[in-house]
């Protein structure tokens, strides 16, 4: 007579088995010349360091498109901000000044939390301020961030992975020191 129960628990140790070898062809892919290509596994997408960076979408001053995802294969410093800050507007400077230095080797966004656009325009067009400025009025990515304080700031190295993070203000020497870690 079958034993319905040791069938279905083979049945799930297969469905198991079968999910696990699928769940590694997609994040491991042979390419056509034999090496082997890491592809983004989104089940480790979160906050913590070594977790992939949660997307997000936001437009600029001048209205262009951000998407994080976009930017794989770039090193990105994301900076949650506000006008009214204090210490934002003390580490503006820092940022400016390594966004100089550091150039196209790094892709810096300043997202602006929770503001009207137009106080964020009036209040960059009134600095020297280069880097790029996004607006998160909503706020989309500030609460998928988990922002809770200001300034924070995230580094996410060229696969999408969170490497650190600074809760506070930042210095020109903290950002040199972080990105130099970034892969």
């Amino acid at each position: 007579m079958f034993d319905w129960k040791k069938g279905i628990v083979i049945v799930l140790i297969l469905g198991l088995v079968t999910y696990g070898a699928w769940e590694t062809y997609k994040t491991y892919s042979n390419q056509k010349d034999g090496t082997i290509n890491e592809q983004v596994n989104t089940s480790n997408i979160g906050l913590e360091r070594g977790n992939i960076a949660p997307d997000f979408e936001l437009q600029t001053l001048t209205g262009q498109s951000v998407k994080l995802s976009d930017l794989r294969g770039k090193k990105v410093i994301l900076n949650f901000w506000a006008t009214w800050c204090g210490p934002c507007k003390v580490e503006m400077p820092e940022i400016q000044k390594f966004y100089e230095k550091v150039g196209n080797d790094v892709t810096i966004l300043a997202i602006s939390v929770a503001e009207n656009p137009s106080v964020v325009t009036n209040f960059i067009n009134n600095t020297n301020y280069t880097f790029p400025i996004l607006l998160d009025p909503a706020p989309v990515a500030s609460n998928t961030y988990k922002i809770i304080s200001i300034p924070t700031t995230y580094f996410i190295d060229s696969k999408g992975v969170i490497s650190d993070t600074i809760v506070g203000t930042t210095t020109y020497d903290m950002l040199k020191i972080k990105y130099s870690k970034l892969d």
